[in-house]
């Protein structure tokens, strides 16, 4: 196996985490280089941790919204890792918080999210897109 190449494929694909977890859970870790065995280990670690902090947000966004009365559905990494589709925490890559809003509810989540601290990762908070469609991706700053 060329390891390197194993390292840049699923580095660019953004499936190192899960190939790792998929290669723990069928017990061949061991056919792995020990050093990358331990940087795999490493990282998915890392991400377990961002994905469960990912988590606790995405809840608190729920009760957030539930409480201002803004229907909301979560899609994408977050809403599989809500609904337990993952083994592991670790094994998806997240980036951001994906929420789908009613476009009458547009204004008022985006003043909610900000009001909390949320910035979005495009210019405008619900971006580009915000009278096209109700999708927007937002992280909240940690730290």
């Amino acid at each position: 196996m060329d390891w390197d190449w194993f390292v840049k494929a699923s580095s660019q694909l953004g499936v190192m985490t899960n190939t790792y977890c998929r290669l723990e859970q069928k017990g061949l870790l061991d056919l792995v280089p020990r050093d990358l065995n331990s940087y795999l280990s490493e990282i998915t670690k890392i991400n377990r941790n961002r994905n469960e902090t990912l988590l606790h947000q995405i809840k608190e966004l729920s009760v957030l919204f539930d409480a201002h009365k803004i229907p909301h559905v979560f899609i994408k990494g977050c809403a599989l890792m809500v609904l337990g589709c993952f083994r592991d925490f670790g094994e998806r890559l997240i980036g951001d918080i994906d929420v789908l809003v009613e476009t009458s509810n547009l204004y008022k989540g985006e003043q909610l999210l900000l009001s909390v601290e949320y910035v979005s990762v495009k210019n405008s908070v619900f971006g580009k897109y915000k009278t096209h469609r109700q999708t927007q991706d937002w992280y909240i700053r940690i730290g």
